[in-house]
């Protein structure tokens, strides 16, 4: 990582302010009665707000757009592209990150006295492990964990809806994140948890990568009864018309029109608390309202 000169200048300055205080870390975060924080994902971003913890939120990216709320919040660059001098002028204690950035930046920051905490969430368990990590950083635990309660009652509610399924009953659901090359959640992906746990039985959970591409001919014999498409960044209208697919007139999807195109593609596509409202959600494409699962 190559700082410009200002900024060494102010690296240093920081660096001899660290050593003079000479205390861990982590003791002086939590020793901190008002821990600043800058959140690198928009995932740790609606986790903080969820705690109500976005009092300490000094920082976020440029993609971290919800709630609204975190748009007026200081912007210190773009998803997986933080400005290191942004972020150093915000004077954060913590930095909290969902993925692994450059060890170079992770040393800067922990040299010269900011955390980093990385709070991986790639399954639904996961998420609820980041709750309670970043509430308890926050001061926020008592929060946390009503905000993991009250998701967990809603998980809880679609499981006891769909236990009576058994493999025949169940729907199979292609997941089409992008169009060229084709690609789907596999198995390792936290959206085929979600389809999953949905109720629904994922065409593609048996690959063992996160985000394969697979031939259109594969679909094809898959024959999936939903198809949910998730392009990012793309508008219902520039969606694909499936039909317009050699052979994909026959899916079964296709044929009685069962394509979810209208969902809000960051409930799927962002590890966070919104997750569960995508269980549910889907719960209800697949099988109907809930009164009308409870009355069958």
């Amino acid at each position: 990582m190559i700082f410009s000169p200002g900024i060494r200048i102010l690296l240093f300055v920081i660096g001899l302010h660290v050593l003079a205080c000479g205390n861990g870390v982590e003791e002086q975060l939590h020793a901190k009665k008002f821990p600043v924080v800058v959140s690198l994902s928009p995932s740790i971003t609606e986790i903080i707000f969820a705690v109500h913890g976005e009092e300490h939120l000094a920082g976020v990216t440029e993609y971290c757009n919800y709630p609204a709320a975190a748009l007026e919040i200081e912007c210190t660059g773009s998803f997986g592209s933080p400005v290191v001098e942004a972020i150093l002028s915000l004077q954060p204690d913590v930095v909290i990150s969902s993925f692994q950035p450059d060890p170079e930046m992770v040393s800067f920051l922990e040299n010269n006295g900011i955390e980093f905490m990385l709070v991986e969430i790639s399954t639904i368990d996961q998420l609820f492990a980041g709750i309670r990590q970043i509430g308890d950083v926050l001061q926020c635990s008592e929060r946390a964990e009503a905000v993991s309660d009250s998701l967990r009652v809603e998980l809880d509610l679609v499981a006891d809806r769909t236990a009576a399924l058994d493999s025949t009953s169940r729907v199979n659901v292609f997941v089409e994140i992008w169009s060229d090359p084709l690609t789907t959640p596999g198995g390792l992906s936290f959206i085929t948890e979600i389809v999953e746990r949905a109720g629904g039985q994922s065409v593609s959970a048996g690959i063992s990568e996160e985000y394969p591409s697979v031939g259109s001919e594969q679909i094809v014999s898959w024959n999936p009864d939903v198809i949910i498409l998730l392009h990012h960044n793309s508008s219902v209208e520039d969606l694909p018309d499936l039909n317009d697919r050699m052979g994909w007139n026959e899916i079964n999807a296709v044929r009685d029109n069962r394509i979810l195109s209208h969902i809000e593609n960051e409930l799927l596509l962002r590890p966070g608390p919104r997750m569960v409202a995508a269980v549910c959600i889907l719960n209800s494409y697949f099988y109907g309202a809930p009164q009308e699962q409870e009355s069958r």
